[in-house]
C-alpha cells in the first residue's frame, strides 16, 4: 500500500507539473484514465489532501491553490539560483519520467536506456558524512585496473555531470579539493574525525566558471570566450546552452542551406581540458576566435589526430599567430 501512495504522489506531481495550474475536477478526470487507479473510483478531496501534505513532508513540494486558476506548484519550493539548477526541480524530472515509464507498461520493449553510472550505492554514505562532518576513507581506483587507493578525505559537495556523479573533497594533508568519479570509487567507510566545510564555500561559485567538473588546484582564469557555431549546431546552443553565462553576439540565417547558417556566441569561462574536449567532439561545427590560447590549444589536438592518421598538417603559424594576436581579430573577417 505504502508503494502504491509514493506511485500517487509521483503522478499527482506529474499531473499538476504537466498543466501548470489545473482544478481539483480536472485532477480526477485525469485519475480516472490512469493505470493506477484500479478500481475506477473518484480522487475524493479528502484523499486529494492528503497527498497534498505527504508530497510536502517527502519532496519538499508545495501545491498551492490560486482560486481563479486551481492548483500549481509553488516556486518558492525550488531553490537555488534559476530553477533548471534546483534539486527540487531535478527530482521533479525524475519522478516525472518514473511515473511516464510506469504508466506506458504496455510500452516496454519500445522504451530504451541507457545502464545508470556506477557509483550511485555510495551517495547515500558519502551524504551521510557530508550532512554530520565526519571524514570518509574511500577506496579510489583512479586507473582502471590499477590498485585503488585508499585516501581520507572531507566530502565538500557532488555534482552530477554528463549523467555521472562527481565528488569534491579535500584529501587528508593536501591544500585543495579535488574531483572524484563516484564510478571508481570502490569502498567507503565513515571515520570519527569531524571536519568543517571552509567558511564561505560556495559549491555553485565554485563550478560557477567551468565548463565541467574540472577543479584544477592553481585555478583556471576566467576569460571571454567567442565561438562561431554553424549548421544544426547553431540550433542545438540556442536550446541547450554550453555554458549559463551564453550570449547570443549575432547570427546569420540569410543562407538557405541550414548547413551555411551561424551564429555567434559569447562567454565569460574558464578554459580547461574539459571545455577542450567537448570542442574538439563538436568537430567542425564549431570555430573558436577568442581566446587565441584555446584557439591554438584545438589546432594542436587537430594537428595531432592528423599526424596520426598518416597526414601532414603543417599548421602555418606565422600565417595566424599575428592575428590572433589583436583581440577582436575575427571582427574584420566577418566584416568582409
Amino acid at each position: 500500500m505504502a508503494k502504491n501512495y509514493f506511485n500517487r504522489y509521483v503522478w499527482l506531481l506529474n499531473t499538476i507539473q504537466t498543466h501548470g495550474y489545473i482544478t481539483l475536477a480536472q485532477i480526477n478526470e485525469q485519475w480516472m484514465e490512469s493505470p493506477l487507479n484500479e478500481d475506477g473510483t473518484p480522487l475524493a478531496e479528502r484523499t486529494f489532501h492528503n497527498h497534498k501534505e505527504a508530497i510536502r513532508d517527502t519532496f519538499g513540494i508545495d501545491i498551492k491553490f490560486d482560486k481563479s486558476r486551481g492548483y500549481f506548484l509553488n516556486d518558492s519550493s525550488f531553490d537555488g539560483e534559476g530553477s533548471s539548477e534546483s534539486i527540487y526541480e531535478w527530482l521533479l524530472a525524475a519522478l516525472s519520467v518514473n511515473n511516464t515509464i510506469r504508466e506506458a507498461g504496455d510500452l516496454r520493449g519500445r522504451i530504451l536506456f541507457e545502464k545508470i553510472p556506477d557509483g550511485q550505492m555510495y551517495l547515500n554514505s558519502i551524504t551521510t558524512a557530508m550532512r554530520v562532518g565526519k571524514a570518509l576513507e574511500i577506496s579510489y581506483e583512479r586507473q582502471i585496473g590499477e590498485k585503488p587507493e585508499i585516501l581520507e578525505i572531507c566530502p565538500y559537495c557532488l555534482k552530477v555531470c554528463d549523467q555521472h556523479w562527481y565528488l569534491l573533497a579535500l584529501v587528508r594533508g593536501r591544500e585543495n579539493p579535488e574531483i572524484f568519479a563516484l564510478d571508481r570509487v570502490r569502498g567507503t567507510r565513515q571515520l570519527h574525525r569531524n571536519f568543517k566545510v571552509p567558511k564561505g564555500f560556495d559549491a555553485g561559485k565554485f563550478f560557477d566558471s567551468r565548463y565541467g567538473v574540472n577543479a584544477d588546484p592553481e585555478g583556471t582564469a576566467v576569460e571571454d570566450v567567442v565561438l562561431r557555431v554553424w549548421g544544426v549546431q547553431r540550433e542545438n546552443f540556442k536550446l541547450h546552452p554550453l555554458h549559463k553565462s551564453q550570449f547570443t553576439v549575432v547570427e546569420n540565417t540569410e543562407s538557405e542551406d541550414e548547413s551555411e547558417k551561424w551564429a555567434i556566441f559569447s562567454y565569460r569561462m574558464a578554459c580547461d581540458p574539459e571545455l577542450e574536449r567537448k570542442l574538439l567532439s563538436l568537430n567542425d561545427s564549431v570555430e573558436i576566435f577568442e581566446p587565441a590560447s584555446l584557439r591554438r590549444a584545438i589546432i594542436g589536438h587537430a594537428s595531432s589526430i592528423i599526424d596520426l592518421y598518416g597526414g601532414t598538417s603543417n599548421y602555418p603559424e606565422d600565417k595566424y599567430e599575428p592575428m590572433m594576436s589583436r583581440k577582436g581579430w575575427w571582427k574584420k573577417i566577418l566584416q568582409k
